[in-house]
């Protein structure tokens, strides 16, 4: 006895796997963790020399 239409949720498997640096990369926690830290840190480094030499600046006087 048949309720409804059989419906089958196969997906075929990719014809290669995922590969190349960066895929490698965000695929793995750990790697991908470090880099957002690493990224995250010289950007915040980047942005306060940005700063305090846009504070440190000489001043003209008129």
């Amino acid at each position: 006895m048949m309720f409804g239409p059989s419906f089958s949720m196969k997906t075929e498997p990719s014809s290669k796997p995922k590969s190349g640096f960066f895929s490698n990369i965000y695929n793995d926690p750990y790697k991908w963790s470090l880099v957002k830290s690493v990224t995250m840190f010289a950007s915040g480094v980047f942005c306060f020399l940005i700063i305090y030499e846009a504070m440190n600046a000489p001043v003209e006087t008129l």
